[in-house]
């Protein structure tokens, strides 16, 4: 029945009835056991079906489905198979994650927690898909939450770590910024990246949000850097005598990629609407930015804020070994059974055979002590 219900949703869904076809899967899924192939198959073809339909609500949650069954695996077949196997199937699930990821609202948010804090995924990441850092390098930087700095830090070494295998426009502007403070690269690779984003599929979409986010992240730290930027070339070296530490307009024009007057403005609005410390000094013509003291004791509270995901990671980090040692450390138990009964069977034998010797010797001795007796009894009497 379940074969005949199955085989009936692929024939929907090869005939474009999706919405059918989602319908019969999720009944097989629900009726099969997890963890079997067939479990496997019907989760693969239900995401596959609300993708189509961009039912994206749903297809969200067969991903976390489809997850489970990858993960819960049990068919006969040796170790170091089933975990290629897994290993495959999490890598496609993550490229066919991203049809999902880029189209929800919160998909954005859900695919730097797949991609970053899923020892599993990342492995798979690094292992066959290095190619899909540069999608989580624009979730990273077009990112509004709070912790973005903790996930910039995360990404800069997994970046740097990977930067052997794969690069691209995306990532190697993320890498002058944040590891090299090449921000003359960084400009460079942005422009790049005005042609490569709206020719990715999935990317063309976060076009204007990644570029409005780049140049932002290219402002806050060119100004890090600088104590004060100059609104006018002319009165920033007329009024301070060339003070290299001051910058001029049209310089951060061009560090950001964008005409003097934009540029201007962008500031303005920056500065008015952005956390920053930072004010406009007009008797100058300077936007000075003001120093960021941190006390130890927000130092303390900012590194414990994080304690509770790098908890998480590690427990993640320990479930997968354990999964994959299971059958490793059964064998070793085995083993250690196997080598307490030989010993003890040889401790047996030992035993034995010296209180056979001992008995031995003991008849002997008295054979002996008789035999002497005997004699003496003899000589005696004749």
């Amino acid at each position: 029945m379940l074969n005949d219900m199955f085989d009936a949703a692929r024939v929907f869904y090869d005939a474009g009835n999706y919405n059918l076809s989602s319908e019969y899967l999720k009944i097989v899924r629900q009726l099969v056991t997890p963890g079997t192939q067939r479990h496997l198959d019907a989760s693969w073809g239900r995401l596959a079906s609300e993708i189509l339909v961009q039912n994206w609500d749903e297809a969200l949650e067969d991903l976390e489905k489809l997850k489970d069954a990858i993960d819960c695996q049990n068919e006969d077949r040796p170790a170091s198979r089933t975990y290629l196997i897994q290993l495959q199937q999490r890598t496609w699930m993550l490229h066919w994650s991203l049809f999902v990821f880029f189209n929800h609202p919160q998909g954005k948010e859900k695919l730097i927690e797949w991609f970053m804090q899923n020892t599993t995924h990342l492995n798979a990441i690094q292992t066959l898909a290095p190619h899909l850092l540069r999608y989580l390098t624009v979730c990273v930087i077009t990112s509004t939450d709070k912790k973005k700095k903790n996930l910039i830090r995360d990404l800069k070494y997994l970046i740097q770590q990977e930067s052997y295998s794969y690069r691209d426009p995306v990532t190697e502007f993320f890498e002058c910024l944040f590891v090299k403070f090449d921000f003359d690269g960084a400009q460079q690779k942005l422009r790049v990246c005005e042609t490569v984003l709206p020719n990715d599929f999935f990317l063309t979409g976060c076009y204007d949000e990644f570029m409005e986010n780049a140049r932002l992240l290219m402002f806050e730290s060119f100004c890090r850097i600088h104590h004060s930027v100059g609104i006018s070339y002319v009165l920033v070296y007329s009024y301070f005598e060339g003070d290299a530490s001051f910058l001029s307009l049209s310089v951060l024009a061009e560090k950001l990629n964008m005409d003097v007057d934009d540029a201007e403005k962008w500031i303005v609005n920056l500065i008015r609407n952005a956390r920053m410390d930072a004010k406009i000094d007009s008797q100058k013509g300077v936007i000075v930015m003001g120093t960021q003291n941190v006390s130890p004791y927000q130092q303390v509270i900012e590194r414990t804020k994080s304690s509770g995901t790098c908890a998480h990671k590690l427990l993640e980090r320990l479930r997968w070994e354990k999964s994959i040692d299971t059958e490793l450390v059964s064998h070793i138990y085995i083993y250690i059974y196997i080598y307490i009964y030989i010993y003890i069977y040889i401790y047996i034998y030992i035993y034995i055979y010296i209180y056979i010797y001992i008995y031995i010797y003991i008849y002997i001795y008295i054979y002996i002590y008789i035999y002497i007796y005997i004699s003496l009894a003899y000589s005696v009497i004749f």
